[in-house]
């Protein structure tokens, strides 16, 4: 009877132990500021692009209308000023041919001088130009422009008296393009006043009114 006693208590005392043992509340969750308690973080799905940083707090990009938001100031990309060309040395391929010097006196007027000629064993010829130049949009020597020239031109055999004597006044218009390059193309059309006089002061053989044109290749300085 003493020893059924004895067994009775040691299982009464094992059951209520139990039943304590679980019915104890569960330990208290540990700080939010241990790292070790954080959640691990979630994995991206697989083929899934990383969202953008997000800024940290107070340093948001302020947005449009906002206070402390900055226009975006424009990227402007200004071209060096053109050059201010005031003188232009060409080779005139009318006929005759000759080197010509345009000077821009003002921005409107331009006055060219033109020297050319040849000898070849006996035969010689020389020809001078001279004239003026209006150019209507303020630019000389570039540009439209309007113009007289007079030129004097003289043919012969060295040894002979007698001489060929060249004279034309000419009124033309045209246009003188130069790049940014320095290169230079110059085109004119007009009318001109031909004289040839051959031997004596009167043996005038050819006068009058022909048509006349300049083409000039050459430089801008």
């Amino acid at each position: 009877m003493k020893k059924l006693a004895i067994l009775t208590g040691v299982i009464l005392l094992l059951v209520s132990s139990n039943v304590l043992a679980q019915g104890a509340p569960p330990p208290p969750p540990a700080p939010s500021g241990d790292p070790a308690a954080a959640p691990p973080p979630e994995a991206a799905p697989p083929g899934t692009a990383p969202g953008p940083a997000a800024y940290p707090p107070g340093y948001g990009q302020p947005g449009y209308g906002q206070p402390g938001y900055q226009q975006p100031v424009p990227v402007r990309i200004v071209e060096p000023p053109e050059p201010a060309w005031r003188y232009r040395l060409s080779l005139n391929l009318s006929l005759p041919t000759l080197i010509q010097f345009d000077i821009g006196l003002t921005k409107r007027i331009g006055l060219l001088f033109g020297v050319g000629g040849f000898s070849i064993l006996d035969f010689y010829w020389v020809d001078t130009v001279v004239g003026l130049n209006v150019f209507l949009r303020g630019r000389a020597p570039k540009g439209f422009w309007i113009g007289a020239k007079l030129s004097n031109g003289w043919m012969g055999i060295k040894g002979e008296s007698d001489n060929l004597y060249i004279g034309s006044v000419k009124v033309l218009f045209g246009y003188n393009w130069i790049w940014r390059s320095g290169f230079s193309f110059g085109l004119g059309l007009g009318a001109q006043y031909l004289y040839v006089a051959a031997g004596q002061a009167d043996d005038f053989f050819l006068r009058g009114f022909f048509v006349t044109w300049d083409i000039t290749l050459g430089w801008g300085f």
